[in-house]
């Protein structure tokens, strides 16, 4: 009983945890060499993170209630709170989105991943490392959510053909974790990949004026999210070793999908091509013509030639994430 109804008040109590935080931090003496401003800044993020790491109230809610709360608490004023949306990143993470959403509706992501795995399905260790390898390949180029979106029925079917218990099944497991880690590691590779990045990039720039171009980034995050990598595939085989010896029928099964799903049509070869030479301009020109204009000029080309509609971008991009 007792359980049940702290599982039942968790919500209420962890916001009047929050707000006691968030009243201590801004009535507490100003410490040496911080401002006025700068503790409450500091409370503000505080209750936020109380806010983000227990989901107690959604994620975007909680990015909402730090817009509000910097100019009541007098930290910035309107004007300036509000301006900080016109910092390029966002508009750069926006343009990546839908141009994900392009890649995933026209299918060319679910062909390049059946396609990919296909080549994986010889063993339970080879396919497990097919799967988080994909995750994280994929996860460079489009935004980790979709991937994780796309890949996750994917996962389903190869579990289903091969008979695998849920919950039970310890290479079941490692399916399902190998696509989630590979998913959020591969996400920090590339700019495309989440918000992260381009946001830290962006705030380093309106900082101190320095900034860190496309490959520059990716250059420096690659050995760190190969060792990633290599840790999680030695992690999952460690820590659940596979039940089965033989993944033939799931190799089966993607061969069968890869074939139903036929030639490559006009829209994905229209997108393939819109992709690299949006990422080869990233690469060559975003230091000139900036990140975030190559992105929606990509974007305008991509609704140019018809290749999306407006509704699947409303219903693709994560609306939230961008708040």
């Amino acid at each position: 009983m007792d359980s049940f109804l702290l599982t039942k008040n968790y919500r209420y109590i962890v916001i009047l945890v929050a707000i006691f935080l968030f009243g201590l931090m801004v009535y507490m003496p100003v410490p040496e060499g911080l401002t006025d401003d700068g503790k409450k800044a500091l409370a503000i993020f505080v209750i936020c993170v109380v806010f983000w790491t227990s989901q107690v109230i959604p994620l975007m809610i909680t990015s909402l209630l730090a817009i509000i709360l910097f100019p009541l608490m007098g930290v910035l004023s309107a004007d300036k709170t509000y301006s900080l949306f016109g910092n390029q990143a966002v508009f750069f993470i926006l343009g990546a989105f839908i141009l994900a959403s392009s890649v995933t509706r026209t299918g060319l992501s679910n062909r390049i991943a059946l396609i990919f795995l296909k080549w994986f399905g010889h063993s339970p260790k080879i396919l497990l490392l097919g799967v988080i390898t994909l995750s994280a390949f994929l996860s460079f180029w489009m935004s980790e959510h979709a991937v994780a979106a796309m890949m996750f029925p994917i996962v389903v079917a190869i579990s289903a053909s091969l008979e695998l218990k849920p919950t039970k099944s310890n290479y079941g497991k490692a399916l399902f974790l190998g696509m989630a880690w590979g998913c959020v590691i591969g996400g920090v590779a590339t700019f495309l990949g989440g918000a992260r990045a381009p946001l830290a990039v962006g705030i380093l720039r309106d900082a101190t004026g320095e900034s860190i171009d496309f490959i520059k980034w990716a250059l420096a995050a690659l050995p760190t999210v190969i060792s990633l990598l290599a840790v999680t595939y030695l992690l999952l085989i460690i820590l659940f070793p596979a039940e089965i010896k033989d993944v033939k029928r799931a190799r089966i099964l993607l061969i069968n999908r890869t074939a139903c799903i036929g030639k490559m049509k006009r829209d994905e070869w229209s997108i393939g091509i819109l992709m690299i030479g949006t990422i080869f301009s990233w690469i060559c020109f975003g230091e000139r013509f900036g990140l975030a204009n190559i992105a929606l000029a990509a974007v305008v080309i991509a609704f140019v030639f018809k290749l999306l509609r407006w509704k699947e971008v409303e219903e693709d991009v994560n609306w939230g994430l961008i708040l």
